[in-house]
Order: C-alpha cells, then structure tokens, then sequence
C-alpha cells in the first residue's frame, strides 16, 4: 500500500525523514478519500435534483483537492496541500449544511476530523486553524437556526439519514487510514530513535574514553584543585610530577604544598582571580621527596553564582630539563663570548656580502680599530691592494663551502703599517646562532719576519757553505803540493843518508808529514761527508773478519808500546751491511785511539750480537786506558773536540776521528756510543741491524709520515717516534703524495698550514678522494687551536687533532691510537733492491727512512747521550 501512495509523491522532492514521509502518505491519502466522499455525495445531489449550489460547492471541493494532490505529486509542496485540504474539510461540511439542513446536517460530522488531519499532516497551528474555522462555522448555522433565519431544506429525513451514514463512513475510513499510517511511521520512529540514543550513546563512551586516555596519556600534567589547593582531579602525568604513586592517590595532596616559595602561590591566585586565567606561570615545585622540579603552569579559574571561585583547572609542564638546557646554553655563549673577546685573534663575522656584523675587540691592537668601527665594513677595504685578489678569492671559495680555508693577507694598520695575517674561514649562513662567514684573522708578522731571517740565514749559511768548499779545495791544493815534496824528499833521503843522527831527523820529517796530510784528510773526508757527497757503497761485510785483521794489524804498534791486543769474536756469522772500506776507517780510528790513550794493559776488539736481543750485530773496540772525564762525554763525537787542550794538552791529534767515525757510523745507519771510566777504562761499541740468511733484517714496524714545512719540526717528530716507529718526512704536499705513493705509510701526521704548498686539508681531501688511500688514518697537526678548531678539522676528514706544541708522549699515544684504530688498509709497496731496506736506529734514537735509498741520505745527526727537547 505504501507504495501506491508514494507513487503519488514527487520522486525528485520527496520529503526529508521519517515524518516527512508520514506527513505526505497521509496528505495522499487524505485527498482520495476526500475525493471519494466529494464524488458520492456529487452523485447523490445529481440524483436526487437538489438546488445548483449545492453541486457548485462539491465541485469546488472536488477541484480543490485534485489541485492539492496535484501539488503533492508534480510540486512535492505536502504542506501547502495540507492547509487545503484541511480547511477543505473544515469549511465544506459547513457551506453544504447552509443550503440545506443548516446545524441539524449530519454533514457537519466531517467538520470533526478536519483538526485531527491538520495535526497530522501538518501540525498543530493547521490544527488550531481548522478546528476554529469549524467552530465558527457551526456558531453560525446555529445562530442562522435560533434567528429563523434557516435554509429551506431539500432533503428529507431519510436522506439526511443517508446522508449521515456516508459521512460516518468516510470519516471512519479517514481516520482509520490516517491512524494505521501514523502508528505504523510512530513505530518507525520509535525504532529509528532507540537505534540513534545506542548509537550516541556509544558514540558518547567512546568519546568519553578517547578523553580520558588522551588525559591520562598526554605528556602534560592536567589538574583540578579547589579554592583551598585541595587536589580534585588529575592525570597520571601530574601524578609523576609531583611524586603520587597514582591520580586517584594525588587527590590527597594540596597544591598549596607543592610550592617552595609561597609568594608564587599569592602571585598565582593574584593573577588568575583578576584575569581568569595565567598563561606560562614559571615556578618551582617541591616533591614529598625533596626533589626540586621547574614547572611552567596554564590555568582558568571557574567562578560561581555569588562570584567566589569554585575551582582551579590547567595544565603544568615539567621544565626542569629545558630550563638546566636554556641555563646551560647561556652559560656556554658566555663562555665562548668570553674567550672570543679574549682571544689574541680577531673573530669576524660577514653576512652574504662580505660585511661586517661582528668584530671582537681584538680588532684594536692588531689594526688600531674600534670593533664598531668596522660593522658594515668589507675585509677587502682593509686589505693591502696587492693581496685584494688573492682575498677575494679566499672569501669567494669559503662561501662555497671550502672547509676551513685559509689564506695569508697584509692588512693596514690605522697608523699606515702593514700587518701580516693568516685567515681561515667557515660558512655557518644556516647556523641561526651565527647567521654568516665566520673569519679568524692571527697575527703572524713576527714569523713572516722570523722567516725572513731565517731565509737570510740559509742564504748566508749557503754561501759560508760554498766559501768553505773554496777554502777546503784551495788548502788542499796548497798544502798537498808542498807535502808532496816534503814525503818525496823526505824517502830520497832517508834512503841517502847514513848518519843516525841525521837519519832519526829524516824519519821525523817523515812522520811528521804523513800525520799531517792524515789529519788534512780527516778534514776533506769530514767536510764531504757534512755536504752530503762522499758516496758508500753498502755491500754485505763480515765484521769477525775485520776485526781479527785490524787486531794483526795493529799488534806490532800495541807490542813497541808495551800493550797487548786481542780479538774478541763470538761463534757464528756476523754479516750486515755496510761500506767495508768505512768500517775499516772507523775501527782503525778506535783501534788507533786506544793504543794511544793507554799506558798500560790491553786492548779487546769484539764482535758480538746485541747483548739486549735485538736483531743486531755491535763492533766493540776496549781498552784499560787513562778513560774519558763524564762531564766530557756528551762532546766526545763534536768535531775538534779533545779533553786536554791548551798548555795542559798531553796527546796528539786534530780531534777529528771520532767526529769522522760518528759521521760514518751514522750514513750508514749504525750506532756508534761510548761507554767510560776515568782512569780505568774506555768502551766503544758500533752496532749495525744484522743480516739473517744472506737476507736483510725485515722491520714490521708500522711506517708514520711527517709532513710539515718546518724542518725543526719534521726533525722533533722523527727524534720522538723513531724508537717506536718507521718515520718518513716530507716538506710540501707534493713531497707527501710521492712518499705515500712509494712507502704506503700506516699513519699519516699533517701540517695545515704547509708555506707557500697546497695546504694540508687539500692534501687530505685528495687522499680521500682517492680510493687507494680513503682509509688511510690522518693526523692532524696544527697550530689552530681556538675553540671549534678541532670540530671543525674533525668534521672536514682528519681522524685524529693535535695541536702544537705538543709533548712527547702525546704525539706517540695519538699515532699509536691511529695505527690501532685503523679500519681500511692500504696495501704496502715493499723496498726495490735498488731502494734498499729501512735503515734503523739506536735503541731510543730511532729509524729514519731513506727517500733515495741508504747510499745518499743521512739520518739527522745525534749527541750522545743527550736527547733533543720536544719543547724545541
């Protein structure tokens, strides 16, 4: 049924819920039945030939409910149908009883059900209106009866009564209809309602839980306390705060409590009694326990009728961390502002453009400046015009992002001067605490001078240098002439001759001669050794062989002087490498100054491996002489040095030999000491790395690269890491690349700053760079050594940051952490034949390796026993 109905509701305007739909259904419905009622009673008037108006007031009736149905179909306009047909049925009852039986018409029943459908397809103003139009329409007819003033009736009582039991009929039907439809959409509804209060009510749970984890989860402490600080409410946040094992237990604490000044509780009630809330209130908390906690603390205050406050609610932060973070933050810009303005280097900031926004005070004595004098200036207006380029230049290449570039710079002084600096920069534009290029600017005019002076010196040491060369090569030229007469003769006569007397003067002459072109010797050999010529040839020599020959040798000299001479030699081979003709030079000179310093006794000549088992081989030359004084010892091997001199002097010579003999000994990388005691003795004992199977001995020890322009540098390095280490040196970039390539060192210790070279991080980058030595641990070592210094190196590529000066122990423990830490290896090249192997020092001397192989370089000379300062 219901969708024959529906299908004379507007499909396209079909009303909006459950009571929309009813109200239409029932509007349909209302108007087939009145239209039916119209029809049977329009039938009934024609059949029984009644007066014209009567059917004029049907068929008014009937048209106006077609028009309301039609409205409701084509217009979906339901309530303005309803007011028709509503007043429809209120108003033609009354007009049909005027013309005919007047208040005794039974037709005036209808008049009843007009409120009743205007409640129900409207509501109840068209309810209202209905029943007051149908009143006034029954008080009318009977006002017309009580006046006379009735119509003539047409119908008689039979029809009347006919009439009535249609009427009765379709009102039954009317009102049957309209209730079933309105019980069946009320069930409907009452279905649809309870479905809606399940689901809000579920709705309305959920919610309520989604609130409660969200307030028992956020990470903020949410509360509830009343006027007196009593604790109301809280979340499980604000429990751990102030110390509660749980939220239901915190409702036995007072917020008053919580406060360890009492003063910020009065500001608090102040401040949120006059303004109903406090924003960012900042105070400290005190739990049961003593523990002291920042809180920052959002509230409302909630008023009541009479204007007292009913409660307290808000959210406190625990921002005890943030604020020791923000404390600790501006103690450390303290800190660091504080050495910035301190720092004997001046600290600039540029923006974009290279200007100025901040200069440290040490502006003043570098450059004659005040700080706020140079905000907004340019570096390159402060630059001398020659070095303007090369500036330029700098800052462009540390705007890109270069690391730490640097560059030197002469800047003038207000007073006209010229300063040298070195400047390095850093890019920190999208640091919000820095916001620019950061520059350092030291001073380094007393070491470009220092340089200048030492640049002069070499000049100088140089042409001292080539003058004495002159000389030497002059004095051998003059005196060898001469001395070759005087040997010539000198044998013509001793041959000629047959006086004693005369003979003994002529063998004087003689000797007299040969020690002289000797000692001129010891000085030519000593000076060529000095300039790095005098080439050795180092071959496989056997030093129980030498030895034994020198002891024949020198036995007739040990015998005219009273003194007995022996070899000393232990079982076994005892070969290394060395030039013959050297080591013979050396234990001749020994040999020779023992016969000499001894009255009486006897003279060892030993060869035996190294008593502290090392893999080495010691030439030891002893005597039972006259030994040497302890304070003289560190001077013995200095050239022309002699214990006795002036008129106290006892014993010949130009005190020559031993200097000879340490500069032989160390070319070829052997070690030559003393060991004596005045008046009983002297102990010489040479040492040289010993050859194992015809093989030379292998040195496993990890190989660290020096590379510094500073020769004073590179030399302390290689006096403080030899003894542990294989050490090689280099002077420039370039040089390092060559010894890396050649020697594939374990560790790597790298100047910054290397002169007029390519810096040391360019050195670095490219080795990184370059697969083969990516891993490859790099040291740096440097003068930089303002805060940021080592980050900032670190974070360009080195492993390791050492500044300078640095002590002894130091430099070892950071290689030793190197060469350990080391994670990527680099395959080592072994030494050519042509090369030869690593040339090794003396226990706590050390190991200096040889760039063009052991025949032409010399490790750095040393004193015995001194040893160099690492503060040097």
């Amino acid at each position: 049924m219901a969708g024959w109905i529906d299908r004379w509701i507007d499909p396209n305007r079909m009303p909006e819920g459950p009571r929309g739909i009813r109200q239409a259904r029932i509007v349909v419905v209302e108007g087939w039945l009145g239209l039916l009622a119209h029809a049977i009673l329009g039938v009934t008037l024609v059949l029984g030939e009644v007066p014209m108006l009567p059917l004029i007031e049907v068929a008014v009736a009937i048209v106006l409910t077609v028009a309301a149905l039609a409205v409701v179909r084509w217009g979906g306009q339901v309530e303005g149908a309803a007011w028709v047909l509503a007043l429809s049925l209120a108003l033609t009852p009354v007009f049909q009883a005027s013309v005919d039986l007047g208040i005794r018409d039974p037709a005036l029943a209808l008049v009843m059900l007009a409120p009743f459908a205007g409640a129900l397809t409207s509501g109840a103003r068209l309810a209202t209106v209905s029943a007051v139009v149908g009143a006034l329409g029954a008080l009318v007819l009977f006002g017309l009866d009580v006046m006379g003033l009735a119509p003539e009736p047409f119908s008689t009582p039979d029809e009347a009564a006919g009439y009535a039991i249609v009427m009765v009929t379709v009102g039954s039907a009317l009102s049957a209809t309209a209730g079933v439809l309105y019980a069946k959409h009320t069930r409907h509804e009452l279905v649809e309602a309870e479905g809606q209060s399940t689901r809000l009510d579920a709705a309305l749970r959920a919610s309520e839980e989604r609130y409660r984890s969200l307030f028992d989860h956020i990470p903020v402490g949410m509360y509830r306390s009343a006027p007196d600080g009593r604790v109301l409410l809280a979340n499980a946040t604000l429990a751990r705060l102030i110390g509660a094992p749980s939220p239901e237990a915190a409702r036995a604490y007072n917020a008053i409590d919580f406060y360890v000044d009492r003063v910020d509780r009065d500001r608090f009630r102040e401040t949120i009694h006059r303004d109903g809330f406090i924003r960012g209130f900042e105070t400290r908390w005190r739990r049961p326990s003593g523990d002291v906690r920042h809180v920052r603390i959002d509230a409302r205050v909630a008023f009541g009728a009479d204007g007292e406050p009913m409660f307290y609610e808000g959210a406190v932060e625990d921002v005890t961390a943030e604020r020791e973070a923000r404390l600790a933050l501006h103690r450390s810009e303290a800190r660091f502002r504080a050495l910035v303005q301190r720092s004997s280097d001046v600290v600039v900031v540029a923006d974009r453009a290279d200007r100025f926004t901040y200069v440290s005070p040490a502006v003043g004595p570098l450059l004659g400046h005040l700080p706020e004098s140079l905000i907004h200036t340019a570096l390159v207006d402060l630059v001398h015009p020659e070095d303007r380029d090369r500036a330029e230049a700098f800052l462009a290449e540390a705007r890109g992002g270069v690391p730490s570039a640097s560059v030197e710079l002469r800047l003038r002084h207000t007073d006209g001067h010229d300063v040298f600096v070195e400047g390095a920069a850093t890019a920190l534009y999208d640091d919000p605490a820095v916001g620019g290029l950061v520059l350092n600017l030291r001073d380094v005019t007393e070491r470009k001078r220092a340089q200048a002076v030492l640049v002069q010196s070499k000049r100088q040491a140089e042409e001292v240098a080539a003058l004495k060369s002159t000389f030497l090569a002059n004095m051998s030229h003059e005196i060898r002439t001469p001395l070759t007469a005087i040997l010539g003769f000198a044998d013509v006569l001793a041959e000629e001759v047959t006086d004693e007397t005369q003979g003994e003067f002529v063998g004087l002459i003689a000797r007299s001669g040969r020690r002289l072109m000797d000692t001129l010797n010891s000085v030519l050999d000593l000076a060529r050794l000095e300039a790095g010529r005098g080439g050795l040839v180092e071959e496989r020599v056997d030093l129980g062989d030498l030895a034994r020959e020198a002891a024949d040798m020198f036995g007739p000299a040990a015998s005219e002087s009273g003194l007995v001479i022996r070899a000393e030699v232990e079982p076994g081979e005892h070969a290394v490498t060395a030039d013959e003709a050297a080591v013979v030079r050396v234990l001749h000179n020994l040999v020779g100054n023992a016969i000499k310093f001894t009255d009486e006794g006897s003279i060892t000549v030993a060869v035996r491996t190294d008593r502290s088992g090392s893999p080495r081989v010691q030439l030891v030359v002893r005597d039972t002489g006259i030994g040497v004084d302890e304070a003289f010892l560190p001077r013995i091997f200095g050239e022309f040095e002699q214990e006795s001199t002036g008129a106290e002097r006892k014993y010949e010579g130009a005190g020559l030999g031993l200097a000879l003999s340490r500069q032989l000994v160390d070319r070829m990388g052997g070690v030559i000491t003393v060991d004596s005691e005045k008046g009983v003795g002297t102990e010489f004992t040479v040492s040289f790395p010993a050859l194992v199977a015809g093989t030379e001995a292998a040195d496993d020890r990890p190989v660290v690269l020096v590379v510094d322009d500073n020769e004073q540098a590179r030399e302390i390095a290689v006096h403080t890491l030899a003894d542990t280490f294989r050490v090689a040196t280099a002077g420039d970039g370039e040089g390092a690349f060559a010894v890396i390539e050649a020697d594939r060192p374990d560790v790597v210790l790298l100047d910054i700053h290397l002169g007029l070279s390519i810096s040391g991080e360019d050195v670095m980058r490219q080795l990184r760079d370059t697969p083969a030595f990516a891993g490859l641990p790099i040291v740096a070592v440097t003068a930089y050594g303002l805060p940021g210094d080592r980050e900032r190196f670190l974070a360009a590529g080195f492993d390791a940051y050492l500044t300078k000066p640095y002590a002894r122990a130091d430099l070892r423990a950071a290689v030793a952490r190197a060469t350990q830490a080391r994670t990527h290896g680099v395959a080592p090249r072994p030494p050519t034949p042509a090369e030869g192997a690593w040339d090794e020092d003396p226990p706590g001397g050390g190991v200096y390796i040889s760039r063009a192989g052991p025949s032409s370089v010399s490790p750095p000379a040393r004193s015995a026993p001194a040893v160099p300062d690492p503060a040097a």
